[in-house]
């Protein structure tokens, strides 16, 4: 499945547990993330979590992180495919991201960006040119409306394509603001899409006017 979510019956006052008999593994490339949580908002208390399994596990609890998708669509004037089309590849759509570093930081954020492809119309279109409904995208630094590339994801397939768990983000210079670009391989592919991103500090992303 492309999404896959499991919520207890928040039936006991003391403990909830899950069995999975038999997980495929392809369903969980990433693992699984566990969110503890109470059936009130704004009740505050202590809790311990316990994961059995069949075999070798690691639990890590996440840092505090904030998340926002924005929408965006491969229209006939902006679908110019990945670098491999010079003429047009530029001709995407692009989101400006720009991250509120805390005080004096200099350390790197940890980022996790993923492009998904939505929409009824995705399935006919790969169907049809598979090798050029791929998807990625680019990221640049954007110092003075010069876009210098600074990051290439692979191009997939399938529905989405996020960065690997330990991507960074280092810290820019002052004027200076990230700037991402999804592609589909092939030029001339229309049809719609999401960027979500995760990251450990604040941040804002918008879609670039002159894109």
């Amino acid at each position: 499945p492309d999404s896959y979510h499991l919520t207890t019956s928040f039936c006991s006052k003391t403990e909830s547990c899950v069995f999975f008999p038999k997980i495929p593994r392809a369903w969980i490339p990433n693992g699984l993330l566990v969110v503890p949580c109470l059936n009130e908002k704004n009740i505050k208390g202590s809790f311990d979590l316990e994961v059995y399994a069949s075999e070798k596990i690691y639990l890590n609890a996440l840092p505090e992180t904030y998340s926002r998708s924005i929408a965006g669509e491969w229209v006939d004037n902006a679908s110019g495919g990945n670098h491999l089309n010079p003429g047009t590849w530029k001709k995407n759509p692009k989101f400006s991201l720009k991250f509120h570093y805390p005080v004096h930081s200099e350390d790197a954020a940890h980022v996790r960006i993923t492009l998904a492809r939505v929409g009824t119309n995705w399935r006919s279109l790969s169907k049809r040119d598979t090798v050029g409904c791929m998807i990625g995208f680019y990221i640049f630094i954007n110092h003075g409306g010069e876009l210098r590339p600074y990051y290439e994801s692979t191009f997939v397939p399938d529905a989405e394509i996020s960065t690997d768990p330990s991507f960074m983000l280092p810290v820019l210079q002052h004027g200076e603001t990230y700037t991402i670009m999804p592609t589909t391989f092939g030029e001339g592919k229309v049809g719609s899409f999401v960027i979500s991103i995760l990251s450990e500090y604040e941040f804002a992303i918008t879609k670039d006017k002159s894109s």
